[in-house]
């Protein structure tokens, strides 16, 4: 391993960590974020929160750094993200030979799109990052020195990683390979008794992670009858069995070139074109030069794209980061490659430059004219070296008198500067790299920056207004995602609110109301949990709307605001489940356009900026994700689609942003979103409709 190496991989977590210290979701999330958050630090676990090493950290870290629960299993993901980051470039730097190209590859992973999303928020997919390139470094460890003590430590680190996701299973394919074409003393020598025990003792010890989720049962309203139905009832709850039938390998025919259109879209969406070209040429010429590691990386990436290719789930696009990380992890050997080329082909005449520079390079780094090559003392050249020949022009080689019959060290300094030139090339390639990722940082920062996301808390807060457990209590029957976010906000948040999940009350819903009643407490209700409520019971509970809980319309999102203020609309295809009211849109259009605009293009994707009262300065539809710059009122504006519609419908990050002077103005969401802003970017309103971050109605049961 390079001297700089270390540094270097410290310094990329560093600056990974600092940039999503700098973007973390301050608090509550919606959605698996939420549960994640409410559970952390309970010393139950059920075998559904299949999970068992990511709760264990969690509870750890809270208890270290104390304070809010939400931030805290936030900011572990931070330091996961930003530790993957730098294991990442060691990893990057062995495979590629240069320290520079390994940081260069690391650093456009800490920035793609996907992965920085994951590691602002609670969530484990950072922890498992981590594990895949801890478990790769490792492995590329044992390779160079195949002892039983290496090959121990990676058995205990990759049975460790399933505690965290079950997805690990993944990598045994291109793992097992490498191992067995890797043994010293042949594939057979893997299958030796002390090699069995010590794999089979490693895959105990990860089991035994559950041992936390299985015991939860007992503690269960209705227990197992026996270890075996423990077993059988985790084994099917870990693995979550009811959605491997429906969702594993089940996307439709129909479907098939949608979800590759979108798998494209989101490797562009992580690195450009740039990075997956780079690591075609990285994997090919690790497929020349050390092929094991290119079937390594290469069936590491094949299992994983293809788990996520035919995994029918509206986050699909989370569990492509494995086969992401190794694409950037091939960046580093297809920039080594492509400098390599352009030196053999001259591309860059860089000659005339390392004669002047050559006597200065070696002696800055403190090496001598004789001992530049690799490190190795090389002897002096002489005229009739092969090395000396090719140095000298043909030129230069049929003159009678002239460089051939220069001085010793004036022919020395000359082929220094000529072995030099490689080096050169990797290095200004690799800066190249690293000023990439860091522009595409730039670039994507304010639209990955949640440091002010507030918009759950809100809209937990206005739906628990004025309630309290000593004058009311909230029977919901909410989207799951809200619903898991409410579970946190009532544990740390509002412990004072009382509230219950309609689908459990309704059988005895009429002596609920009616004994709350009585004492003088409220019965809330959220809109779907009343229609629960009205269609089991009809007229026998009458429900009113809560006057206290003021839900805005579409139109009224734009009252009041003064003509010639900035704005965006977004309307993207809401989510099943919600409905976009079109004559309130229609109002909405009319009024923001001064009657211009009568209704929204159609399209999945479909967007109207501009100033209030005058014609917009843009308008579209499209049923494909865009970006697209446009001068709103002298402000450069920035909308961006990140998502694709037709199989996303969970983006933990929003599925587009609106970006003002630079600034995240507003997370576009399905349904409508709305913003005014200023000259700085700032938002003056924001709001949602047909969203999870819309408004949720309130009504009160009465007599």
């Amino acid at each position: 391993m390079g001297r700089w190496r270390v540094p270097a991989a410290g310094a990329v977590a560093g600056l990974a960590f600092a940039l999503y210290h700098a973007t973390l979701l301050p608090g509550v999330d919606f959605g698996d974020t939420g549960s994640f958050q409410t559970m952390v630090g309970s010393p139950i676990i059920t075998p559904r929160d299949g999970y068992p090493l990511y709760f264990a950290l969690g509870a750890a870290f809270l208890r270290f750094t104390g304070g809010d629960p939400a931030h805290s299993l936030n900011l572990l993901s931070a330091v996961e993200g930003a530790i993957a980051c730098g294991i990442l470039s060691l990893v990057a730097g062995e495979i590629s030979g240069s320290t520079l190209a390994g940081t260069g590859s690391a650093l456009l992973f800490a920035g793609s799109y996907t992965f920085w999303s994951q590691a602002v928020i609670a969530e484990v997919y950072a922890l498992h990052m981590l594990f895949v390139s801890l478990t790769l470094w490792l492995l590329l460890g044992w390779e160079q020195q195949p002892t039983l003590r290496r090959l121990s430590l990676f058995f205990a680190i990759y049975a460790l990683g399933f505690g965290n996701h079950l997805s690990m299973i993944l990598l045994a394919p291109a793992y097992t390979l490498v191992i067995l074409l890797s043994a010293p003393r042949g594939w057979r020598s893997m299958f030796a008794p002390s090699v069995i025990l010590l794999a089979m003792g490693a895959a105990t010890a990860g089991a035994l992670q559950y041992a936390w989720n299985v015991r939860t049962l007992w503690f269960s309203p209705i227990p197992p009858h026996g270890a075996l139905d423990a077993l059988g009832t985790a084994w099917s709850d870990i693995t979550k069995a009811d959605w491997r039938e429906t969702m594993m390998m089940q996307v439709p025919h129909g479907m098939a070139g949608d979800h590759l259109s979108m798998y494209l879209f989101d490797v562009v969406q992580q690195f450009g074109w740039i990075g997956p070209a780079l690591a075609a040429v990285g994997l090919a010429r690790l497929a020349a030069t050390r092929w094991r590691r290119a079937m390594l990386i290469g069936g590491v990436y094949l299992a994983n794209a293809a788990f996520a290719y035919s995994y029918n789930v509206g986050d699909a696009h989370v569990f492509y980061l494995p086969s992401h990380l190794m694409i950037a992890l091939l960046v580093a050997p297809g920039i080594v490659c492509v400098a390599d080329l352009a030196v053999r082909k001259g591309a860059v005449p860089l000659g005339p430059l390392f004669d002047r520079a050559a006597p200065i390079a070696p002696a800055a780094s403190g090496e001598s004219l004789a001992s530049h090559r690799d490190g190795r003392g090389a002897p002096l050249a002489r005229r009739d070296d092969r090395e000396y020949r090719e140095y000298l022009t043909e030129e230069q080689r049929s003159q009678r008198r002239g460089p051939q019959r220069g001085s010793r060290v004036g022919v020395e300094r000359g082929c220094i500067a000529r072995r030099m030139q490689p080096d050169f090339h990797h290095g200004l390639l690799c800066v190249a790299l690293i000023v990439y990722a860091g522009a595409r940082m730039y670039r994507d920062y304010p639209a990955l920056d949640r440091s002010h996301d507030r918009r759950p808390t809100e809209v937990l807060s206005a739906l628990t207004a004025d309630l309290d457990d000593q004058h009311a209590i909230l029977l919901t029957d909410l989207n799951w995602q809200v619903d898991n976010g409410l579970s946190y906000f009532a544990k740390a948040v509002r412990p004072d609110v009382a509230y219950a999940h309609m689908p459990d009350v309704w059988p005895y819903a009429p002596a609920l109301v009616r004994d709350n009643l009585d004492i003088g407490r409220e019965v809330a209700l959220t809109a779907r949990a009343r229609a629960t409520l009205t269609n089991a019971y009809g007229p026998l509970i009458p429900t009113v709307p809560d006057a206290r809980v003021f839900v805005p319309g579409i139109s009224d999102l734009i009252g009041g605001l003064a003509p010639s203020t900035r704005y965006v609309l977004a309307v993207l295809k809401p989510s099943r489940g919600f409905r976009v009211d079109l004559e309130d849109l229609s109002r909405a259009a009319g009024g923001l356009t001064d009657g211009q605009l009568r209704s929204v293009p159609d399209g999945d994707y479909a967007v109207i900026a501009g100033t209030i009262g005058e014609r917009p300065a843009f308008v579209t539809g499209s049923n494909r994700p865009f970006r697209h710059r446009v001068n709103v009122g002298g402000v450069a504006v920035d909308i961006r689609m990140e998502s694709w519609l037709a199989a996303d419908t969970i983006r933990r990050m929003g599925f587009g942003h609106v970006i003002a002077a630079h600034r995240h103005t507003l997370i576009v969401e399905r349904g409508v979103s709305f913003v005014a802003f200023d000259q700085a970017g700032r938002s003056i309103r924001s709001g949602y409709a047909a969203s999870i971050f819309a408004p949720e109605p309130r009504y009160l049961c009465y007599r």
